[in-house]
């Protein structure tokens, strides 16, 4: 390695470069130098492959080739509803985190009013966690690691192709989830809507999509409030906590209730940094003759007198600068 050469034969070396070679010094070791066009032996870190899903990179570039041309699927269904208001007789698949940390009001509201208590786990080769309920299942799917992982569109169809092997697997007819979205333009719920009619359209598989989150004014504040007070949320800006909730949340408006909310958060208003801006400098007019514009302050108190005067008051013009100080009581 030539700059390693270059020290030890260095004359008058800088104090840290000394120091450097001074503790290299300390190994008995040759350093040769070989250009890089003879050196054909590279080491294997050097000459490391990465490591690429090229199954699922295949697959997103078919994807996007079909995608030239519509893709329809009539199985693929929009409700304009929220998914706690889903019949009892659907099967429910909820994409959550692989962290257990469930953001989305309308999944955990959902858990708490059919009480799933069971633990829910998944494992490195098993993204789905599966409850019976009467006639129906609750399918739980790992699809990011943590609840703010973002996905890049070829790991949401990477995503939907194991759902739809997982129903085929399983002989699941139909199932309903919630709306899938990311933080990009390919990554909105268009984009995800047109997977799902990609991906399910040779199957006779359902799939139903709650695409409405009608929630109230509380409710909103409490999705908020889990994005920007709780510890994970740690109090974040508005476009960091807008990122946050987009990747489970969305509702008109979103971005003006985020504001309202932070601009009435105590702690934030209290801990903001405001950024001074400068000040213009301040012109003022010259004075042409003395005694033109003078002057004047009051110091004080000061310690009295003996005729009892404890103030001063200072007179300066300001064009000759002729000063007079006059004792007050």
């Amino acid at each position: 390695y030539r700059p390693l050469t270059y020290l030890f034969n260095l004359k008058d070396a800088s104090s840290q470069l000394m120091r450097w070679r001074l503790q290299l010094e300390e190994y008995d070791y040759e350093i040769v130098y070989r250009a890089g066009s003879l050196n054909a032996n590279a080491d294997c870190l050097s000459r490391i492959n990465m490591i690429t899903d090229s199954t699922y990179d295949k697959d997103y570039e078919l994807f996007l080739k079909a995608k030239e041309k519509p893709i329809l699927n009539k199985r693929i269904i929009e409700i304009p509803n929220s998914i706690r208001n889903a019949t009892t007789n659907e099967n429910i698949l909820f994409p959550i985190s692989g962290d257990l940390i469930i953001t989305h009001l309308g999944i955990r509201e959902y858990i708490e009013k059919n009480k799933i208590l069971s633990p829910i786990s998944f494992s490195d080769t098993n993204f789905f966690h599966i409850f019976k309920e009467n006639d129906r299942l609750i399918i739980f799917y790992k699809l990011r690691e943590t609840y703010l992982s973002e996905l890049r569109a070829e790991q949401f169809l990477k995503a939907i192709i194991e759902i739809k092997t997982f129903c085929v697997l399983n002989e699941i007819k139909n199932f309903s989830t919630i709306r899938l979205e990311g933080l990009t333009t390919i990554t909105n719920f268009e984009h995800i809507r047109t997977m799902f009619r990609y991906v399910f359209k040779d199957t006779e598989i359902q799939v139903s999509i709650y695409t409405e989150q009608s929630w109230t004014y509380e409710e909103k504040e409490r999705i908020i409030y889990e994005y920007h007070n709780t510890p994970l949320g740690g109090h974040g800006g508005v476009s960091r906590t807008i990122k946050r909730l987009k990747m489970n949340h969305n509702w008109k408006n979103l971005k003006k209730d985020v504001k309202k909310y932070i601009k009435n958060c105590e702690i934030c208003q209290k801990n903001k940094t405001h950024i001074k801006t400068k000040q213009p400098m301040l012109i003022t007019s010259t004075v042409t003759k003395p005694f033109e514009r003078i002057c004047m302050d009051i110091v004080g108190p000061l310690p009295p007198t003996v005729g009892g005067d404890s103030y001063i008051l200072t007179i300066q013009d300001e064009l000759s600068r002729y000063a007079l100080a006059l004792a007050l009581n």
